[in-house]
């Protein structure tokens, strides 16, 4: 599941309930481009929770499909994602003798010791990290068995082999370290309708994740897209929402730093893309806030340099697959 980016084209998937991302990467010597790229919604469930019934998902499949025939896929490497609270994370000191199979039984069984539904129901990977000043580091993850089975499922009924699941927490982080010069201390803020990633970076590199969900009321309109949808609730929820997110980005910052320190807040996401929503943000927080663009440091190809003006509209919504074709 963390694995090291080899130098292939890759494709990144981002599939969710409420539409699905792709973005197309093509390395090369001097540059890595952007070859292919689009979002498009998917109907939200009747019950606007976060899941498809199978009319549904048998409508993701076909639209994707339709997708698929514009990208040369025979030679792509394939990575997809789970949702972060599909997965438990944890970062691990290690010791310098340790081997693969000390780290390897390490992992699993901090895993089996903090998930009381272990048995068979996760699979665990992680990887190791260096930290400067704190020494190596493993970052553990357990994810869903059910939710790995069922994003393979999902592209098995379209032949499509999957090179690779990844964590959307990890493309976050790889598509900000791509694009950025780290500060030491950095939040992204992935917001969607109904929940909210709270990613903590230090010099660029994760050290801690909180999904946060969103109440949605019940007299809540029927919407189109998660945009639409947050647009609906209005500037006081908007400061609301604001001032949790901080208030618990202040908590979790508090257990991995010493003293008050500033940090950086990037946003991305549908959220991102909601101007009262982030005027909020930016009155709110001490530091800079800004958008998270994940093609600021991509070339784009000249076959789509037509699409360059309207990605400066909606840039937010690809940190996810950006982050999974940058693996």
């Amino acid at each position: 599941m963390l694995r090291k980016k080899q130098s292939a084209s890759v494709i990144g998937l981002e599939i969710k309930p409420w539409a699905i991302g792709l973005v197309e990467l093509r390395p090369s010597e001097a540059d890595t481009d952007l070859m292919n790229l689009d979002i498009w919604p998917v109907p939200c469930p009747s019950d606007r929770g976060y899941g498809w019934d199978e009319t549904q998902r048998a409508k993701a499949a076909w639209e994707l499909e339709s997708k698929l025939e514009m990208v040369s896929i025979t030679s792509q490497r394939l990575v997809a994602s789970i949702s972060t609270r599909d997965a438990w994370i944890r970062t691990l000191p290690v010791q310098p003798e340790d081997t693969d199979r000390i780290l390897s039984e390490k992992a699993e069984q901090e895993a089996v010791s903090h998930l009381p539904d272990f048995e068979g129901n996760y699979v665990v990977d992680y990887e190791l990290r260096e930290d400067s000043g704190e020494g190596r580091k493993m970052v553990v993850v357990a994810a869903r068995k059910t939710c790995v089975d069922r994003t393979r499922a999902f592209l098995d009924r379209l032949h499509l082999r999957l090179s690779v699941v990844d964590v959307d927490c990890f493309a976050l982080e790889r598509a900000y370290r791509w694009n950025y010069d780290p500060d030491e201390w950095t939040w992204i803020a992935h917001i969607r309708a109904r929940e909210t990633e709270l990613l903590l970076l230090k010099n660029g590199a994760f050290r801690a994740v909180e999904r946060i969900e969103i109440p949605v009321p019940h007299d809540l309109p029927e919407c189109s897209s998660e945009i639409e949808e947050l647009e609906t609730r209005g500037e006081e929820f908007f400061y609301v929402l604001a001032k949790s997110l901080l208030k618990k980005a202040g908590t979790m910052i508090e257990a991995e730093a010493s003293g008050e320190v500033s940090s950086t807040l990037m946003l991305s996401g549908p959220g991102a893309q909601v101007p009262p929503l982030v005027d909020c943000f930016r009155s709110t927080h001490p530091g800079p806030v800004k958008r998270l663009d994940p093609f600021r440091r991509i070339r784009i190809d000249p076959s789509i340099a037509y699409r360059a003006e309207s990605l400066r509209h909606s840039v937010e919504e690809y940190s996810v697959p950006m982050g999974l074709a940058l693996r």
